[in-house]
């Protein structure tokens, strides 16, 4: 009898932690990120037009993004995303890739992040960190600009018009001046469980009138292009998009 009490004590114990555990009226939140060019999906590979005319394709497209809050609630605290093997078909693309999943009370946020690694912790090398941790990447971070690379957007473009796709290019953003803060209004939690960070690449390249030179400077590797970094760094917080 008394190990029968005992028992029963115990599973009492384990439904209580159990129940406590959980919130029945939360929700579980899906974010998801997504690239596309001039509003339309965008999938690596395919040829896309420049805003001056020129043809390219992109190979690849990651980013640092740090400090993620839904209203108060830290979503990511650091993550590095690399939304390029999403993009590799019209299906994937049209998705995109999920980056975290929260549960939260229903309702209307505002979402807020960094893209890049904040000051604090760009003065750190990736010996200082852990295998597990994004920062502990070597191949995102530069020695010679003593800073992790915040952003990568790598193609090909034809800037001769000849129809071959010739010129590499590879715009690498980093140093803190290339960090940026980007914020979504009223995200709609109460009558949606998804929401979806959107980046246009058109736009990472500028508005009319203000174009990136990319045939001057096509590829991005040295601290003496910090005009080029901060012009880019600018026009990304544009291409976000709700």
């Amino acid at each position: 009898m008394k190990s029968i009490k005992t028992f029963i004590g115990i599973l009492s114990i384990l439904i209580l932690v159990s129940s406590c555990g959980s919130d029945p009226s939360q929700k579980e939140v899906t974010i998801n990120a997504k690239l596309t060019y001039d509003g339309n999906p965008l999938v690596m590979f395919e040829d896309y037009t420049y805003p001056t005319g020129e043809t390219l394709f992109f190979t690849r497209f990651s980013f640092f993004i740090d400090n993620l809050n839904l209203g108060e609630n830290q979503v990511i605290e650091r993550d590095y995303i690399d939304l390029t093997n999403a993009h590799l078909t019209s299906a994937d693309a049209i998705v995109g890739e999920r980056i975290a999943t929260t549960k939260l009370d229903p309702g209307t946020y505002d979402m807020t992040f960094g893209i890049g690694v904040d000051q604090d912790l760009n003065s750190k090398t990736p010996i200082d960190f852990d295998a597990g941790d994004v920062l502990s990447m070597v191949a995102e971070y530069w020695p010679g600009w003593e800073s992790y690379v915040f952003v990568k957007a790598e193609g090909k473009i034809d800037l001769d018009g000849d129809g071959t796709k010739e010129t590499g290019f590879a715009l690498h953003l980093g140093d803190d001046g290339a960090y940026r803060n980007i914020t979504y209004q009223n995200i709609d939690l109460e009558n949606n469980d998804n929401t979806t960070i959107t980046i246009d690449l058109k736009s990472f390249f500028g508005q009319v009138g203000a174009y990136y030179d990319i045939a001057s400077v096509p590829q991005i590797h040295t601290p003496e292009q910090d005009e080029q970094v901060a012009e880019l760094a600018d026009n990304l917080t544009q291409a976000f998009g709700n």
